[in-house]
């Protein structure tokens, strides 16, 4: 089960309902929603208003940014001694991609942010292709095999059948 996708609406409805005076934890009950993304959504929402509620990561938008992008991101984020969480929070962008980012610098420098993440994406398209077709080719192959056995079961039961009559035929 992937994460659970929440609307703007909704975000801006449990924002509303802290900022009105209640806890974390009373929101949290009224809501069904646990206190870390409320904590998350507030936090947002004091930085940069209602835009901090809008959706991110949609399909690609991550890919996109650059190494000058990613390092200025990282440079901000030790400028003001700040965790991964806090700078995602800052710059509207997910923890784990700042994160991500974070210890590909630390581990391969500058280099590490300019790997280009798309030059997986082709091998990992080939290979999802790949595996679709052989799941196409399987399916296809079941239901010949079920056809075959279903015209050899009518092929017997003719069989038989005539065998039967040709007996009847001889019997009387």
């Amino acid at each position: 089960m992937g994460k659970e996708l929440f609307t703007e609406e909704f975000k801006r409805m449990v924002v509303q309902y802290v900022l009105d005076g209640h806890t974390r934890r009373e929101t949290s009950e009224t809501f069904g929603v646990s206190c870390t993304p409320i904590e998350k959504w507030v936090n947002l929402y004091k930085l940069h208003g209602a835009e901090g509620l809008l959706r991110r990561n949609l399909t690609g938008r991550q890919k996109g940014f650059d190494s000058e992008f990613r390092l200025k991101v990282l440079q901000y984020k030790h400028q003001h001694n700040l965790s991964c969480t806090q700078t995602a929070m800052h710059v509207c962008l997910d923890v784990v991609t700042v994160c991500r980012w974070d210890k590909k610098f630390r581990e391969k420098g500058m280099q590490g942010l300019m790997m280009n993440q798309k030059a997986a994406t082709p091998a990992k398209r080939q290979k999802a292709q790949e595996q679709a077709e052989l799941k196409k080719e399987n399916k296809r192959l079941e239901e010949e095999n079920l056809r075959l056995r279903m015209e050899n079961d009518y092929l017997k039961n003719l069989l038989i059948i005539r065998q039967r009559q040709r007996r009847d035929h001889n019997m009387s």
